[in-house]
């Protein structure tokens, strides 16, 4: 659409602020590009459009590091929605939740796990939010193990056929009990 000439200027400017949003999804495109060790690089992407009354709306959303804030992000898209006379605001945030991968919260959590399975896992962080933030040493963790084999009728997590093998949900059990020992050591 832009270079076919056929946009108004409003239009072409609009045009040009999507094109920055959504040309990548670092966030390098408005220029708040960010990386920690945790988790990994910014994500900002545009998703839903809404055109009601005129004006089109374009949700963007953000999962960001700790090595910036919302506020850097929204001053970044802010400054290029005033050069077009649009207006930015976040509707919603949550800070980034880290519990550091040494703490003895996910040591002891780790440790269960291990011996419960055998195996040698290693603590990640998902960019994803979860229940353990509402807690001050919650940590979400649990025996999602999608290389395992689920029985034919077992649907995605959180969906209404979410379900486990037998042998599974035994082995969690385990893993829960020892680290309640655990912790309270």
């Amino acid at each position: 659409l832009l270079s076919s000439d056929v946009c108004t200027y409003r239009e072409q400017q609009f045009l040009k602020l999507q094109r920055a949003i959504l040309r990548t999804t670092d966030g390098s495109g408005v220029g708040v590009e960010a990386r920690d060790d945790h988790f990994g690089a910014l994500t900002l992407v545009g998703t839903m459009v809404d055109f009601a009354d005129g004006v089109i709306d374009q949700t963007v959303g953000c999962r960001y590091p700790t090595t910036t804030t919302s506020a850097q992000v929204a001053a970044a898209i802010t400054q290029l929605a005033g050069l077009i006379d649009a207006t930015f605001e976040i509707q919603h945030d949550k800070e980034p939740f880290l519990m550091q991968p040494d703490s003895p919260a996910v040591r002891a959590r780790l440790s269960a796990y291990n011996e419960a399975t055998g195996e040698n896992a290693e603590p990640f962080t998902m960019k994803g939010g979860t229940y353990a933030r509402v807690f001050t040493t919650g940590v979400s963790f649990g025996p999602e193990k999608p290389w395992e084999p689920k029985p034919e009728w077992v649907g995605g997590m959180h969906g209404p056929d979410e379900g486990i093998r037998e042998d599974l949900l035994k082995q969690a059990f385990g893993i829960y009990v020892c680290t309640i020992q655990k912790l309270m050591s």
